[in-house]
């Protein structure tokens, strides 16, 4: 919820908030353990992208977050990653489109948070291994009407989250196609 508050807070582009963005960034970071869960539960990479969302917002609204905070989610992020190239709710999870693209995201928030320097070094080439798997998994996965690689009840539920994610990572990312799919047009079309 404080992510949410965050995305809201900063969209209102009003000074007054400056301060309730400060402090709802500053708990955010408080409650970080690497990524974020639900509270008294475990991390999972749903959570861990909405707490990525709101500190980037807070970000754009002028909030300094320490680089560790980058570093954790990213390192997060990639343990969510299978060996197929898709990312998983938890730690070896069953690789979903939903995941994937939250995974994705997570990395591309985590690389505007480092700013012109990018990644650390020992970072940077497993993260760009990383994508390029991820965008692998999308490319053979994309579909637009349900959420790839999830359970009959799950695919149709988190549909929309899905293709919402989509939409964050690939224009985070300015990529117009995965793989051969114009991602966009595909998905509006739906």
């Amino acid at each position: 919820s404080m992510a949410c508050q965050l995305l809201a807070l900063v969209s209102t582009k009003n000074d007054r908030h400056q301060g309730w963005i400060s402090d709802l960034a500053k708990e955010l970071e408080d409650w970080q353990e690497g990524g974020f869960g639900y509270p008294y539960g475990q991390n999972d990479l749903s959570n861990t992208q909405y707490g990525a969302l709101g500190l980037f917002a807070a970000m754009t609204a002028g909030v300094k977050i320490p680089d560790r905070v980058w570093l954790y989610l990213t390192r997060n992020a990639l343990s969510h990653q299978n060996d197929d190239g898709g990312f998983g709710y938890r730690m070896g999870g069953k690789s979903t489109g939903s995941m994937t693209v939250a995974g994705l995201t997570v990395i591309g928030i985590c690389r505007e948070g480092y700013g012109e320097g990018g990644f650390p070094s020992q970072l940077k080439r497993k993260v760009e291994r990383a994508v390029a798997a991820g965008l692998d998994w999308m490319a053979r996965e994309f579909r637009t009407d349900t959420n790839p690689g999830a359970d009959a009840g799950a695919a149709e539920r988190w549909r929309l989250y899905y293709l919402c994610g989509m939409e964050r990572f690939a224009a985070l990312e300015k990529i117009e196609t995965i793989g051969d799919y114009d991602w966009y047009r595909q998905g509006a079309h739906f």
